[in-house]
């Protein structure tokens, strides 16, 4: 019974893929995956892969705060738990650091993926910004220190040294943003 079976399906399966290999010579197979160069086919399937593995690292981190719900203060699993953690967050790194290296192969074998640098250089240019305006505030809070010390020395020494980094942190930001600005101008970023 099972031989009969079996000679069917490869019966049926045969008839199926008669007419595929019967034109093949004439027409061409589906393009799928929409491909049409090594580049393309190259960032499909790293693109695939990355998903998988941002996937997977998120059912990781939620085992990981399964793992920590469950430790209920034993120290070795609560141990076990934030090495899975501590893993997981490393694998996250790793995925992302490989997903820019896969962009710049793919850049050399002639793709169009954007650069590592152009993905940090808005962020970056946003985060000297920020630290800027927090060392303005900072400046500006040893100012008002300053001003309200009324003749304490603690707090005129206090309001000082506040200025004083305030100023040190604007000019290590400004000089930070400038010369982001030069290695853009430099290197054509």
């Amino acid at each position: 019974m099972n031989k009969i079976i079996i000679f069917a399906t490869l019966a049926l399966l045969a008839l199926l893929f008669t007419p595929a290999l019967t034109f093949s010579a004439v027409s061409s197979l589906p393009n799928f995956a929409n491909v049409s160069s090594v580049s393309d086919l190259f960032t499909s399937i790293v693109n695939a892969v990355m998903k998988l593995a941002l996937m997977f690292a998120v059912v990781m981190i939620i085992w990981s705060g399964f793992m920590f719900i469950t430790a209920q203060g034993e120290e070795a699993k609560i141990k076990k738990a934030r090495q899975n953690l501590i893993y997981t967050l490393v694998g996250v790194i790793v995925i992302i650091l490989s997903t820019e290296l896969a962009n710049y192969i793919n850049e050399l074998l002639g793709g169009t993926a954007s650069s590592l640098i152009e993905k940090i250089k808005s962020p970056l240019n946003q985060f000297i910004a920020l630290l800027f305006t927090l060392a303005t505030v900072y400046f500006i809070w040893g100012i008002i220190e300053y001003i309200k010390s009324a003749g304490d020395e603690a707090a005129l020494k206090k309001g000082k040294a506040h200025m004083i980094y305030g100023i040190i942190g604007m000019a290590v930001m400004a000089s930070a943003f400038g010369i982001v600005a030069m290695l853009q101008e430099s290197f054509g970023f």
